[in-house]
């Protein structure tokens, strides 16, 4: 093991020299130094968070004034002390071209800005209204920063980050992504946001039809992230879904089912999308059979076939079984002798399908979950959907895989890994739907067709990075690719082959991550760090995602 490394060091020196080396080295062991420091700190997130958010808040004070800009309009339903809080906090603006119209009795404030109305939506004035439901509150430079928003992006609807009351006291921080409609369904993250008039007035009912009125009619929906906007009260799950329901029914979904599983919302509809599941393979029969073996026993839904694809097995026993699988259920055997390639064999296995779904399956994963196969099908129903990844746990509960961000921790890195399935912290719950720019291939589903059309996986890749850049090749076609936490696998990560990465990967990968990594990953958040897979605060100063990445693909490479 020394001499590996020591060889490896002598490469690394003859490629970059001497200074140059030394200089990569101490990055890479910084990085590590970062992570142990992040980690602590993240310990006393209550104890640091009031004095992050202070430090947040006076930059942002610092920012120059719009001295000319649009007017908003500010809807409050009822009044008392928690109006009075949310009025405080519009007077409290230094933006000062604002109107608010508040239902109910009087109030004890006067400002010729605010309005008392008895019932329904009066005739807005400002170019953008917000709904704030009373206790609710804006930070001193919100108005200022939208004005600002406004005069470089033309949007529709415009969010912040936010806050809201945490458990045992104090402020839970939430840092959002950039628009991603699948996470819709589990928290509604727009409330609090700022819509053209028109559009509000047009589609005005309860914040969460007007949500879904918005969405379904193509409104442009930004996100300014930025931490401006403290919502009354926690979030209950339970009150929305019967607009989430009728959201996915005026879609034209079918036999649709909204409901709360484990605290969190879970949404099911009917569908018959046939599947083609391909799964590369080499000997280790034991592995194959649990994985096989569960997939027949457990999974619920019928409409699949499966496609073994392997690469050279030796092993009499697997041949014996191959037999006896393929005359017992619906398995093909495809067998190579070539050098192991993984974009190639799982080109090879889907090449075999003519079905609607193709998905690919390592043979290290265990079904444990009945509905997963529907679960990751059904989202194929909806024409804008390209690619489908699951939730992948470790032995010990923990989770694996549950979404993929480009620059996380080098190239493209699993957040949330190594939590509780039900961890929730400052970037939300690991148990919500959300999209990313791609997903593991471990367990990953697309659109057949759309698998065809983009080529499939670059077989330049040979083991690593070639589902990352075939995410990327997704949304690039423009398709949205979902992460659903309701298909649920085991996953003995690193079992069939070695944890080995070909530098040749690591250098492809590099150039395809490049220009996300440079503009930040739309489906994180720019306040969290991006040297650790638990999303946290970024607590301390750290290199940007571009750089980092072409440090660690030097080091490595």
């Amino acid at each position: 093991m020394l001499l590996k490394r020591l060889k490896k060091l002598w490469t690394l020196i003859r490629r970059e020299g001497f200074f140059s080396a030394a200089h990569l080295f101490y990055s890479i062991l910084g990085y590590g130094l970062q992570k142990r420091a992040l980690r602590f700190l993240n310990r006393w997130q209550k104890q640091l968070y009031p004095g992050w958010r202070a430090r947040h808040q006076r930059r942002l004070a610092r920012l120059p004034r719009v001295k000319t800009g649009p007017l908003f309009s500010i809807y409050l339903p009822g009044s008392g002390p928690g109006a009075a809080l949310t009025l405080d906090s519009l007077r409290a603006q230094v933006y000062p071209n604002w109107e608010a119209w508040v239902s109910g009795p009087e109030i004890p404030i006067r400002d010729a800005r605010i309005h008392l109305i008895s019932d329904g939506l009066p005739a807005l004035n400002g170019s953008f209204a917000a709904w704030l439901e009373p206790g609710d509150a804006l930070a001193p430079a919100a108005l200022n920063r939208l004005a600002a928003a406004l005069e470089r992006q033309d949007a529709d609807v415009i969010y912040f980050d936010e806050e809201f009351p945490a458990a045992g006291g104090g402020w839970q921080p939430l840092f959002k992504p950039d628009f991603s409609p699948e996470l819709l369904l589990s928290t509604n993250y727009l409330r609090g946001a700022f819509t053209r008039t028109a559009l509000f007035q047009q589609h005005f009912a309860d914040p969460e039809t007007l949500t879904w009125r918005l969405v379904e009619h193509g409104a442009r929906i930004c996100h300014l992230p930025e931490l401006l906007y403290r919502r009354s009260r926690p979030e209950n799950p339970s009150g929305r879904i019967p607009a989430a329901a009728q959201h996915l029914a005026r879609l034209g979904l079918q036999r649709v089912k909204v409901e709360l599983s484990g605290g969190q919302i879970r949404a099911s509809w009917a569908t018959a999308k046939k599947v083609t599941i391909v799964i590369p393979t080499r000997n280790n029969l034991a592995l194959l059979r649990r994985c096989l073996d569960s997939l027949f026993a457990k999974t619920r839904y019928p409409h699949f076939e499966v496609v073994l694809v392997d690469n050279a097995s030796t092993d009499p026993a697997v041949f014996a079984y191959y037999d006896r699988i393929t005359a017992e259920k619906k398995v093909r055997v495809l067998k190579y002798t070539d050098a192991f390639n993984f974009s190639a064999y799982c080109n090879r296995g889907a090449a075999q399908s003519e079905r609607d779904v193709v998905l690919f399956l390592n043979n290290d994963v265990e079904i444990i979950d009945p509905a997963w196969l529907e679960q990751m099908v059904q989202w194929f129903e909806l024409p804008e959907t390209g690619m489908v990844g699951a939730r992948l746990l470790y032995p010990d509960g923990t989770l694996q895989h549950a979404g993929v961000v480009i620059g996380l921790e080098g190239h493209a890195g699993h957040v949330f890994n190594g939590l509780a399935e039900g961890a929730s912290g400052v970037f939300g719950s690991a148990g919500w739907y959300r999209n990313y720019l791609t997903q593991t291939a471990a367990c990953v589903a697309l659109r057949r067709g759309l698998f065809e059309q983009v080529g499939g996986f670059d077989e330049r890749y040979l083991l690593v990075f070639n589902d990352m850049h075939l995410g990327l090749k997704v949304v690039k076609a423009g398709f949205r690719v979902i992460h659903t936490p309701f298909a649920r696998l085991i996953h003995y990560e690193g079992k069939s082959r070695a944890k080995y990465n070909p530098p040749e990967d690591i250098r492809l990968g590099c150039e395809h991550a490049r220009a996300w990594a440079q503009r930040g990953d739309p489906f994180f958040n720019p306040n969290l760090s991006y040297i650790v897979s638990t999303p946290m605060i970024r607590w301390l100063p750290e290199d940007p995602p571009l750089l980092k990445l072409e440090k660690i693909t030097r080091f490595f490479g």
